[in-house]
Formats: C-alpha cells, sequence, structure tokens
C-alpha cells in the first residue's frame, strides 16, 4: 500500500480529489491510478481490484514491476526466462491478468511505470538485456508504456538502478533504448 494509507483511502482521499481537481484545471491531462509495486509486502493484487472498480476517477492504470533479488535474476537469465520478473502479465497471474484486461476493458491504458534492474546486482550487459526483451514483449504483456526505474544512478543509494550512471554517462541499457527511440 502507499504508507499508512489503505486502499479505500488512497482512492476516496487523495485518487478521487486529485482527479477533480486535475480535470476541472484541465479535463484533457491523463490522470494515474496505482503505482502498483509488486516489489513489496504490499497486497498489489486487492489494490489493483479496488482501483478497477474505480475506474471512472482515472485515465491510466499504473504498475511498478522489477526485482533486486540477484539469485532470482540469475536464474531468470541462466534459464531463459527473464520475464520470471514481470510474470504478473503472463499464465502465472491469471487472475492479475484478468484485473488488467477489465481495466483495458473500461478504455483505460496500462503502464508499466517503473521496472528494471540495477548493475550493482547484474552487469550492464544484462540490464541491456533486460530492455530488449522487455521490448521485444510489450504487445504481448499490452503495456501502453515503459518507463525504467531510474534514468539516472543515485550515489547516495547501493543500488544502481539508473540507465546512466551518477555522472550521466550512458550505461549500454541507455545506448540501446536511445537508439531504439530514434528507430520509432
Amino acid at each position: 500500500g502507499f504508507g499508512n494509507f489503505s486502499v479505500n483511502d488512497y482512492i476516496k482521499v487523495l485518487l478521487e480529489p486529485s482527479y477533480q481537481a486535475i480535470k476541472k484545471i484541465n479535463p484533457n491531462i491523463k490522470v494515474a491510478a496505482g503505482d502498483i509495486s509488486t516489489m513489496s509486502n504490499s497486497n498489489w493484487y486487492e489494490w489493483t481490484k479496488e482501483i478497477r472498480k474505480n475506474h471512472t476517477i482515472y485515465d491510466i492504470f499504473a504498475i511498478h514491476s522489477y526485482k533486486d533479488d540477484i539469485d532470482e535474476l540469475e536464474m531468470s537469465f541462466n534459464t531463459g526466462k527473464l520475464f520470471g520478473i514481470l510474470g504478473l502479465f503472463f499464465d502465472k497471474y491469471k487472475p492479475y491478468n484478468k484485473e488488467l484486461d477489465k481495466i483495458r476493458n473500461h478504455g483505460k491504458e496500462v503502464w508499466l511505470t517503473e521496472t528494471g534492474i540495477p548493475t550493482n546486482k547484474v552487469s550492464e550487459s544484462k540490464q541491456e538485456k533486460y530492455y530488449k526483451e522487455l521490448i521485444k514483449v510489450k504487445d504481448k504483456i499490452k503495456v501502453n508504456k515503459i518507463f525504467g526505474y531510474e534514468l539516472k544512478d543515485d550515489k547516495k543509494k547501493k543500488k544502481k538502478w539508473g540507465i546512466f550512471d551518477n555522472n550521466l554517462n550512458p550505461k549500454k541499457s541507455a545506448q540501446f533504448l536511445l537508439n531504439y527511440n530514434k528507430e520509432v
């Protein structure tokens, strides 16, 4: 969940009033709901169901999906099942996929707003491979947009999630993504 918020508090105290205020200013601005993280101990499936039921107060459903467990990451790379990290989009989580489909059926986009793997745990080449594979399956997992976590490493943190180092030097994944975006 979001701090000490219950899902009902999140919807009634934060999401709904924010949506109304933003749409009053400019009805064309898209409002994202969720930022549901599969990494934490939160009850993300239940939160997704409750937010889905309130589909009139958001335009985009946002998901965070990333892993920093080195053993699981290495197993994913070694078995070729890289998307153990993004497993919630595949058969393993059919109930979750059904919830996402219900969200889509209400005309909402699903965005993967935080994803990635840290280069302090795996090589830059493996981080690059993750983004390459993610782009290959983007349509299969029915995600409208993908945003990496983070743009730049934070020198205050041990984990190096960025596609640029803390001096803004591009890592291999940044070079790939910059070239990919030029081609699209």
